[in-house]
């Protein structure tokens, strides 16, 4: 026969519920369970109370191998093992699964070497030293009364405690004990009262109303159901003993108390009596001291200014009313004179009361009866008061606050509405962002109408700053960062008052976005910023200002959608871990399935780091003290080698032993097999995956190598869909969240965690849009890392990328219509390497101009958040670069606006791609580019504004001029444009020939009869003639380099026509004036000085200042002046217009080639190739009298 021996037992066995645990369960419990042994065996049984229906295992697991499994009938199991096992082990655990979840676990440990298991997890404080077996038994003959009994000891041992709810249900409990068995009804009191007492305490004073009356009810119930009175009086006793022993906080319990004084005197006994009494005259003095005072002369103003029923609550402020309340409490409790009727009400008073909610409901009476002269009375009070009120007076009142606010907005008040706003400076800031930030608070603000107010208000918000997260490392006790919890939360509040907003959110973004380049962010998963964000994307902000929006958000490390370690990551940390024999990767498991953060990619990268290093050296700022004190440099050590060979063979270590961590992100380890490894090997792949896994939980990305073949294809399809991504991302349309969550508090640490999925269209479109961008990045840096190759092919996908960039950009709102229209050139012409490096200075120019609109952007904001911050809320390394205080905002912000605009992907990635080009041009390593797209061919030489497609003007803008496609884009947009075509460029080098040929005349011929029939003009026709300006027009600006002829056209005879017309002659004579001087130095090519200086001569002669000072004569005198000059150089300016036409075209043609702008274009780099375009249209009059 086998000898059985008890090695242990407990009453009560607390197991951990697992983290993906969502079922009915609160807590998991083991009743009578005992460890026993027999000659070879030892056995583990038990009872898990409150089990829910299904199929249920135990599993007994040892280092991760399961011993024996058994089903559990009834909530009972036993499970065994060899003795021989048992005797060795330093710990075992006991799964519960079931229908194949894992529900949770119970872990026994030693308590020494040869010593007895315990549980691993302490019983809660609150069931210490209870006899938690005598209470089950005292109800075991009544099955719903035990039910009920072992569902408290289990919501007692939970984590996850709802005190309001379980105090409810102990006096219900105890209420039904009281009618089945008084003696279990005895028995279970003292630790109820202690249930309840702890009930009251812990909870929210906004909802502690519960506890209380639950705490009450015991004793109500005693006072009128228990008919012995030795019961009565030994129970009340029980109860009025451990009242005296809380820390309940004085107001609404104290009156309760006082209603039961009368009854105490008669049924406990007086030394008990009178320390009840005391404790309750205490609680309520201390209350009543606490109570603030107002003089009597501005209550008596008060009272005057309103009616009694409205100025009757100010009577609590009075000091004699206190005074007296006082001396009937003292004359009642403390010296058992007789209760005055007036003592319950006055008590009352003061114990419902809060004074700040008082004034401000007295506020709000006040101004409703448009009684302004009391209002501002009683607004010095509220000063006063609020100074001294405490978080919890001012939480409860902050649903007053708002009604005020409204109430002021409302009437349009905005001299109390800055008296509001400026008496809150008496809290600190932290109070007064509570109040101001409060949630749609600034929706009723804005539904005012009251610019004012409005800006008045965005002025303070603006004022607080978001204090930096001031990661202090590890907490010992829980392992989790410490950090300041004020930081996610400001920012959370700043999020939700953007979204409540439908306009007026510009400032708040700028200073929301340039508070978090100072401090930077920090928000741990068990936040679910994911809301805040969701809730902001559903508001009008993103499409309103999508810019800022994007940058605001790409700065919220909260892109994911798996919360808390699950799937992938989970698998991989668990796996890590397996081997139990390393205190880091235990550490870092714990991190990422607890402390869920950003910061564990820091945690993995440098584990990695120290086995590179063989040292601790790396890891230490990631570690508790109670980690960092028991390992040495032997750990790491042990993984050196491999971890060296490995990463160098993965192409990621350095020679100075540092990382490549953006390259080891990006790897691809799917090669790479690992199950055949060593121990140390698989666990330095397991580690690469792990850190691959939070990079890409934590910064999002999808980069592949695109296929060359393919390039131009591939490219535009991350950006197309980088468009619809941004079109779900900005759509009206509003989207709901879809959570799969689990809420735990984690009973090894005591910390909450949360694990599950977050789902919500627009938040899940931003994230592929971040996913893709990053693409676009990685892209962009490995095109730029393999350099530049003269190969159309090459080169080609080169302006596919900086046509991609340009669009990427315009998606973000940064691009224009000038970047786009350089890339077009860039993709439809023939250009040579220089003209190539034309355009792409042309785009830099352009980039430039957009970040130094973020430079006017940002900068003041920069500034003004620095100069609000305290210094100690300043990061170190930014005070480093300005130690004094002078310039230290300018100099931080010259910094901090490079941080912004690198944000923002394309601009940085675009400029680079730039420069790359250029030096690869510059330093002859392409001399020849082949086609850039396959462009247009020259098919064309004539272009009518009105008769040109916008988008063929963009794509033949070298052959257009600038000019002429400027003038084009006008006219489609509907603006007034004078009539007109363009010559094209193409015909730069051969203008003199081919316009002496008929092909060329019958070209201007065409152009000028299309003119003439738009107009109702004719050219040289004496009674309507159409004059023509003749104007230059290269593609690259040259300003004041290239030639213009004004006035084409005019001659004796169009001049009568032209000064009848339009009733000035003078307007005639000074335009035939100005088209001798532009023909005579343009087509004659007599230098301009000879003209200058005959017209110098005729305003010194003349007596005049300015040629718009002239009579009609000195014009005519001075046109025949101009003639003899042309005379006498021998030259011929012709008569005929259509002549006139014909030179002056030639001449602008021939202007490009001069030594004035071929020096320019020399010293400006700009190729000889463009050529310029002529533009000829029809002349509007700016040198008339009344023009301009």
């Amino acid at each position: 026969m086998a000898f059985e021996r008890e090695i242990c037992f407990f009453d009560y066995l607390i197991g951990t519920l697992s983290t993906a645990y969502k079922g009915s369960l609160k807590s998991l419990i083991c009743k009578d369970f005992c460890i026993r042994a027999d000659d070879d065996r030892v056995v583990f049984s038990g009872n898990i109370i409150s089990l829910p229906q299904g199929k249920t295992e135990a599993c007994l697991i040892e280092a991760g191998n399961e011993l024996e499994r058994v089903e559990i009938s009834e909530g009972s199991f036993e499970l065994s093992t060899t003795k021989d096992l048992f005797e060795r082990v330093a710990s075992l655990q006991i799964d519960i699964v079931q229908e194949g979840r894992h529900i949770g676990t119970f872990l026994l440990k030693r308590e020494s070497d040869l010593g007895n298991f315990i549980s691993a997890v302490q019983l809660s404080r609150d069931l210490e030293g209870v006899n938690l077996r005598r209470l089950n038994e005292s109800v075991g003959d009544k099955p719903g009364l035990r039910e009920k009994s072992e569902k408290i000891i289990s919501a007692i041992a939970s984590t996850k405690r709802d005190w309001p709810g379980l105090s409810e249900e102990i006096a219900l409990f105890m209420h039904d004990l009281f009618w089945h068995s008084k003696s279990a009804f005895d028995l279970w009191l003292d630790f109820a009262l202690k249930i309840l007492i702890r009930a009251a305490e812990v909870t929210a004073e906004r909802e502690r109303a519960k506890p209380l009356r639950n705490l009450i009810s015991i004793a109500e119930w005693i006072l009128e159901k228990e008919e012995d009175k030795e019961n009565q009086k030994r129970w009340l006793s029980l109860w009025a003993e451990r009242v005296i022993l809380s820390t309940i906080e004085p107001g609404e319990f104290s009156r309760y108390l006082l209603k039961l004084v009368p009854s105490f005197q008669v049924l406990i006994s007086d030394a008990l009596l009178k320390k009840f009494n005391q404790f309750i005259f205490n609680s309520i003095k201390e209350y009543l001291d606490r109570f603030p005072v107002i003089d009597n002369d501005v209550l008596d103003h008060i009272k005057a200014s309103l009616t009694l029923k409205d100025s009757d609550p100010f009577m609590l402020f009075s000091r004699g009313h206190k005074e007296r309340t006082i001396q009937i409490l003292s004359d009642s409790l403390l010296h058992a004179k007789e209760v005055e009727d007036s003592l319950y009400r006055n008590v009352s008073g003061y114990l419902e009361g809060i004074p700040i909610k008082i004034i401000i409901e007295t506020l709000i009476k006040a101004i409703r009866a448009d009684n302004l002269n009391a209002a501002d009375l009683v607004f010095e009070e509220f000063f006063k008061l609020l100074k001294d009120s405490s978080k919890e007076d001012i939480e409860r009142v902050r649903g007053d606050l708002k009604r005020l606010f409204s109430l002021i907005s409302e009437r349009g008040l905005e001299g109390f509405f800055n008296k509001i706003i400026t008496g809150l400076h008496v809290l600190d800031v932290d109070a007064r962002s509570e109040i101001l930030l409060s949630e749609n608070l600034f929706e009723i603000i804005r539904e005012s109408g009251n610019q004012a107010l409005i800006e008045r208000y965005i002025k303070e918000i603006t004022s607080f700053t978001i204090p930096p997260p001031h990661l202090a490392g590890i907490s010992s006790e829980t392992w989790a960062p410490e950090f300041n919890k004020n930081h996610p939360l400001m920012i959370s509040k700043f999020m939700k008052l953007l979204a409540d907003s439908n306009d007026y959110y510009r400032p708040v973004l700028l200073h929301l976005i340039s508070n978090l380049v100072i401090t930077g962010v920090f928000i741990p998963d068990e936040m679910l910023f994911q809301r805040d964000v969701s809730r902001f994307l559903n508001s009008p902000v993103p499409k309103a200002e999508y810019l800022l929006s994007y940058i605001l958000l790409k700065r919220l490390p909260v892109f994911f959608n798996e919360i808390g370690a699950s799937g992938r990551l989970r698998d991989l940390s668990t796996e890590i871990d397996s081997w139990g024999d390393d205190p880091l990767l235990y550490f870092l498991r714990k991190q990422i399935h607890v402390n869920a953060s950003r910061e564990n990619i820091n945690l993995a990268g440098a584990i990695l780091l120290s086995w590179v290093r063989g040292s601790i050296d790396p890891v230490k700022g990631f570690l508790p003290d109670d980690i960092k004190n028991t390992i040495s440099n032997s750990l790491p050590s042990r993984y050196m080698n491999e971890a060296r060979k490995i990463l160098s063979r993965l192409g990621v270590l350095s020679d100075e032993m540092g990382l490549d961590f953006k390259r080891l992100s990006l790897l691809d380890l799917d090669s790479e097999p690992i199950a055949t490894r060593t121990d140390i090997e698989k666990k330095v792949y397991l580690l690469i995956r792990i850190y691959q896994e939070l990079v890409s939980k934590y910064n999002p990305h999808a980069y592949k190598r695109i296929n060359a073949a393919s390039f131009d294809r591939e490219i535009l399809g991350v950006i197309e869909r980088i468009r619809g991504l941004k079109e779900t991302v900005v759509s009206p349309v509003e989207t709901l969240p879809e959570e799969s969550l689990y809420f735990k508090r984690h009973i090894a640490f005591g910390i909450p965690s949360v694990i599950g999925s977050y789902h919500e269209a627009k938040f899940d479109a931003f994230r592929e849009l971040i996913r893709e961008e990053n693409r676009l990045r990685l892209i962009t840096e490995d095109f730029i890392q393999q350099g530049g190759e003269n190969t159309s092919p090459a080169f080609d996908a080169t302006i596919a990328l900086i046509d991609a960039l340009i669009k990427f950009l315009e998606l973000t709102g940064l691009s224009n219509m000038k970047m786009r229209e350089y890339s077009t050139v860039l993709q439809c012409n023939y250009l040579d390497k220089d003209q190539v490096a034309d355009v792409i200075r042309m785009i830099q120019h352009e980039l430039t101009w957009h970040v130094e609109v973020l430079y006017r952007e940002f900068h003041p904001h920069l500034k003004e958040v620095i100069s609000l911050m305290p210094e100690d809320q300043i990061p170190e390394h930014l005070l480093r670069i300005s130690p004094g205080r002078e310039n230290r905002e300018r100099k931080i912000a010259d910094i901090l606006i490079r941080d912004i605009i690198s944000s923002i992907t394309g601009l940085d990635e675009l400029d680079r791609l730039l420069n790359a080009v250029l030096l690869l041009i510059g330093s002859g390593k392409i001399t020849a580019l082949p086609s850039a797209a396959v462009g247009d061919k020259v098919d064309q030489y004539i272009y009518f504004f009105d008769r040109t497609d916008p988008e063929e003007a963009v794509r033949k803008a070298p052959q257009l001029g600038s000019k002429a496609l400027n003038l084009v884009l006008l006219k489609e947009k509907g603006l007034l444009v004078p009539e007109g075509f363009v010559l094209s460029s193409a015909l730069t080098e051969r203008a003199d020939r081919f316009f002496s040929s008929n092909e060329g005349v019958r070209l201007l011929e065409d152009g000028l009869s299309y003119l003439e029939e738009k107009t109702g003009l004719r050219l040289g026709d004496g009674r309507n003639p159409l004059f023509l300006s003749v104007r230059s027009g290269s593609y690259i600006s040259m300003p004041g380099i290239l030639s213009s002829i004004l006035y084409v056209g005019i001659n004796d005879s169009t001049l009568e026509g032209f000064s009848k017309k339009t009733g000035s002659r003078w307007l005639a004579l000074d335009s035939y004036r100005r088209f001798i001087e532009h023909y005579t130095s343009v087509v004659l090519d007599i230098p301009e000085e000879i003209i200058e200086n005959e017209k110098k001569e005729f305003l010194s002669q003349t007596g005049i200042d300015d040629i718009s000072m002239t009579s009609e004569d000195m014009l005519y005198d001075l046109i025949n002046r101009l003639r003899r000059i042309i005379e006498r150089e021998g030259k011929h300016m012709p008569a005929d217009p259509f002549e006139q036409v014909i030179e002056s075209v030639k001449a602008i043609y021939r202007s490009w080639q001069s030594p004035r702008a071929t020096g320019y274009r020399r010293a400006m780099g700009i190729s000889d190739r463009w050529g310029t375009a002529v533009t000829v249209m029809q002349m509007v009059h700016g040198n008339a009298k009344t023009g301009g």
